[in-house]
């Protein structure tokens, strides 16, 4: 039993570090967002085209990343509910994704950051995919509840 409530209680923590810590997607986030879909079908490639591709991979991180801290928040509240040993595999499986998707998306922000406007380098490309492959792992763990 007290392994049980430190385990969900610093799992807890975690969970609840990282929705302090997410952004928030504001309006001029989201009209960027709506511009930059329409440069992506007008500028069907080149330098206007990546800029584009990365500010909506941008905004697309912090909006998967509010998505992951809620599918890891319902997850907590259904092991701790349940006390179940198969859902806290699963949740704990969930936090391992969740982790490799904030560490990609670092990389990529600090990538978009140094990076020069209009190009996408390799490591964007790298990051921008692992992003997304750790967000859908994730997603399909949730559907394991």
């Amino acid at each position: 039993e007290d392994d049980w409530v430190y385990l969900t209680d610093k799992l807890f923590l975690v969970t609840y570090k990282a929705i302090q810590e997410e952004d928030s997607v504001k309006l001029t986030d989201r009209i960027s967002y709506a511009l930059n879909n329409i440069c992506i079908r007008v500028f069907k490639n080149g330098k206007m085209h990546n800029e584009c591709e990365k500010m909506i991979k941008f905004i697309d991180s912090i909006n998967h990343e509010k998505e992951i801290n809620e599918y890891l928040l319902s997850g907590l509240e259904s092991v701790c509910d349940s006390r179940s040993q198969t859902e806290l595999d699963i949740l704990l499986n969930q936090h391992r994704e969740a982790g490799l998707f904030r560490d990609n998306q670092d990389a990529f922000m600090d990538s978009y950051k140094e990076s020069i406007a209009g190009s996408i380098s390799n490591q964007d490309i790298v990051n921008m995919n692992c992003m997304d492959r750790a967000y859908f792992r994730l997603k399909e763990l949730v559907k394991k509840y």
